[in-house]
């Protein structure tokens, strides 16, 4: 890898305004979250929290916290069927304080990172969230503290408030996208 100058802004990725990103924990909650997941990873990404293993370290974070008590009829349903799609349904459903603080936590650090990505590629278009857990949780994603977060940046508030932001709910969308880029090389 090697840099090298160019006096053309237009060649390649560029945005001014990726600086302004959040770079660290922002809140008291955030600091804790990162220590709890420091004592069990050497490195700590947004990967290890905005994901089903995330949600679920979440989950164990606002426990073990005292943010919110287990109930013993999830810590059953987290030790026989999938940790994460456990807490994301109770949340959603707003059925157990814990799984509903976890998702709420879970949001607002996707709205987050959201946000940050805007700044950082500007995307005009909008910014188009995909995956398996976005449709799962629209409902909550809808619900403010996704967009709250993601809006949340100073004075470059506006600019992201001016954002359209979308959920991609067809599964597909990976696989019509990778047959679409091969008919595009075949042709």
């Amino acid at each position: 890898m090697s840099f090298e100058e160019s006096s053309d802004p237009c060649r390649g990725w560029w945005s001014p305004k990726g600086g302004t990103a959040t770079s660290r924990p922002a809140t008291s909650w955030e600091i804790d979250l990162l220590r709890h997941l420091m004592r069990r990873h050497e490195r700590v990404s947004y990967e290890r929290v905005l994901s089903g293993p995330g949600l679920v370290a979440i989950y164990e974070f606002v426990v073990s916290s005292d943010l919110a008590p287990e109930a013993e009829v999830v810590r059953e349903e987290l030790s026989s069927g999938d940790p994460g799609a456990v807490i994301g349904g109770r949340g959603i459903e707003g059925s157990d304080p814990a799984c509903v603080k976890a998702l709420d936590i879970f949001v607002s650090l996707y709205g987050a990172e959201a946000g940050n990505l805007a700044l950082k590629v500007l995307p005009t278009g909008g910014l188009f969230l995909a995956g398996g857990i976005a449709p799962r949780i629209l409902a909550k994603l809808k619900a403010g503290g996704f967009l709250e977060a993601m809006t949340t940046k100073g004075r470059l508030s506006p600019m992201l408030e001016s954002l359209r932001v979308s959920v991609v709910t067809n599964p597909k969308a990976g696989l019509i996208g990778a047959s679409r880029a091969a008919a595009a090389l075949v042709q």
